[in-house]
């Protein structure tokens, strides 16, 4: 297999994400704006952490590939919003030139699940 959701660390419960793509669950498709892509790709990271177990307090750390860096402060603010209340991972963000299926953002997470 090619491509893996996330892979589990087998010495803690730390998971590691393949990058997420913008996808509306059941449509496999794309929301058209931006800031719904933007909110997709972090609700797709939280359903992987969920389906561990884990909360938004699970994120250790998040990585961001946005296909245009003047898009960083709307992301900022839907960041902020998404972890309101919530401990706010480490995050790193980085402009790339092209993204699968011409998304304008990814996501990659590593978190940890206490059991």
């Amino acid at each position: 297999m090619l491509y893996r959701p996330y892979v589990k660390a087998d010495t803690r419960n730390l998971f590691f994400t393949s990058g997420q793509l913008p996808i509306i669950p059941n449509q496999n498709d794309f929301p058209s704006s931006f800031c719904d892509q933007a909110k997709a790709v972090l609700n797709n990271l939280l359903k992987l952490v969920e389906a561990e177990g884990g909360d938004k307090n699970s994120f250790i750390k998040i990585t961001i590939y946005l296909n245009d860096l003047d898009n960083f402060q709307e992301f900022n603010q839907i960041y902020s919003d998404f972890f309101a209340g919530f401990s706010v991972p480490a995050r790193t963000c980085i402009e790339v030139s092209r993204l699968p299926r011409e998304a304008q953002i990814e996501a990659e997470a590593i978190f940890n699940v206490v059991q």
